[in-house]
């Protein structure tokens, strides 16, 4: 019981296992070193750290990297957010979140231009991509903005089975309805099964 309380063996432990948040005394979540080193190996240990750190924009910004869910946990509006302040209201650290992890923005409740165009450029994934299904944004998009929508390296994956048996399988597309607007695969019963 006293290994919980040993802020060497639990930054030891959280090094080599992320899943060891779990595990720790209550007083160390609140040790923003400790934080630092459960957040570095999985961005959803946020969640798990004190309170007052998971409102550190710091570890915010470090917890996207790995955590594309992360808006949906710091969304006044999701039952999801506790006593975390939303983040939402302050479009520039939104902004600096999606050029951390443009595939973060698949969590966002609503999607402007701003963010889909720094989602792009950040690297979004095919998966979230299309997932935004965002034909009405790109309809106000300049042509220059449309050419990089259009030569952006996701566009290989668009009817790849294995890649989008991947993604929705993944954590971050758990318990989202994901619509398959421009890939020939939804209509494949095959892979609507694997998907299941």
């Amino acid at each position: 019981e006293n290994y919980k309380k040993d802020k060497k063996l639990v930054l030891l432990a959280l090094k080599s296992n992320h899943r060891a948040i779990h595990f720790v005394n209550k007083r160390l979540l609140d040790d923003k070193e400790v934080a630092q080193m459960a957040i570095k190996g999985n961005g959803g240990n946020i969640l798990y750290v004190g309170e007052k750190l998971q409102n550190d924009k710091n570890l915010i910004l470090e917890a996207v990297k790995t955590f594309s869910a992360i808006f949906r946990f710091y969304d006044k509006k999701s039952p999801h957010v506790g006593k975390r302040k939303s983040i939402l209201d302050d479009e520039n650290f939104v902004i600096k979140c999606l050029k951390k992890n443009g595939d973060a923005a698949w969590s966002l409740p609503e999607i402007n231009k701003k963010y889909y165009m720094t989602a792009i450029k950040s690297g979004m994934s095919f998966a979230t991509y299309e997932y935004l299904d965002a034909r009405e944004i790109e309809k106000s998009l300049s042509d220059k903005d449309l050419d990089l929508i259009e030569n952006m390296n996701f566009r290989e994956n668009e009817d790849d089975r294995e890649y989008f048996l991947n993604e929705l399988q993944s954590e971050r597309f758990r318990d989202v309805n994901y619509k398959l607007p421009y890939t020939d695969l939804k209509y494949n019963l095959e892979f609507a099964i694997d998907v299941i």
